[in-house]
């Protein structure tokens, strides 16, 4: 199941295209009849039944694994993003949402490319990335895995990743990715730590109250 397919389904629907072709039941289990699986699409077919697929009734799926789309009638919907359990608004865990649906990205790969892109969505220049023991643990569903940016893009749904709602079992609430995002002009903060005196100690960095190596 991928975007190819989610676009068939869209399009069926009368939508104008796919944003995103979610698994693992990301958008919630269901019960009942599993009558697919193995769906395989080129995203050109006017109906789900003109896909390459198993025969119907025929399939080994739990109910953790049903496919799903999010369809939308514009042709370019922004990503939207937003900042949780920091200190400030320009810091704190990643969450994301596609028409209103909020989830987390799990730091798999998580860089300054992909920080930059986030912080540029949320209108700074500069981004550093911050890991799972930076913030507070999250919750609800995790969206993204294994973000790929170059950091240039302008929404990070442009960068190469995961399926929407696929990701593995390494990504829990402990492993979301954050950002400490910075205008490139802003003044730093600079200390030295746990030395003899002033004049000696480990190195730390202070961005907007966040203090690191």
């Amino acid at each position: 199941w991928d975007i190819a397919d989610a676009q068939v389904v869209c399009r069926q629907l009368g939508f104008t295209k796919a944003l995103a072709a979610t698994v693992n039941s990301a958008l919630g289990g269901g019960s009942g009849r599993v009558w697919l699986s193995n769906v395989n699409c080129n995203g050109h077919e006017n109906n789900i039944q003109e896909c390459v697929n198993s025969k119907w009734n025929e399939y080994s799926c739990a109910d953790t694994k049903h496919a799903g789309a999010i369809c939308s009638d514009k042709i370019q919907e922004s990503t939207q993003v937003r900042l949780v359990y920091g200190s400030s608004p320009s810091n704190g865990k990643v969450e994301v949402a596609i028409k209103g649906l909020w989830g987390r990205i799990c730091q798999s790969s998580w860089s300054f490319h992909e920080a930059d892109v986030i912080c540029g969505m949320l209108g700074y220049n500069r981004g550093v990335p911050t890991l799972s023991s930076a913030f507070q643990v999250g919750f609800g569903r995790i969206w993204l895995n294994d973000v790929r940016c170059h950091g240039e893009e302008s929404d990070i749904q442009d960068c190469q990743h995961s399926d929407w709602g696929s990701y593995s079992s390494s990504c829990t609430s402990s492993t979301d990715a954050g950002v400490i995002c910075f205008n490139e002009k802003a003044d730093l903060e600079i200390r030295l730590m746990r030395g003899k005196d002033e004049s000696q100690g480990q190195v730390e960095i202070g961005i907007d109250g966040v203090w690191g190596g």
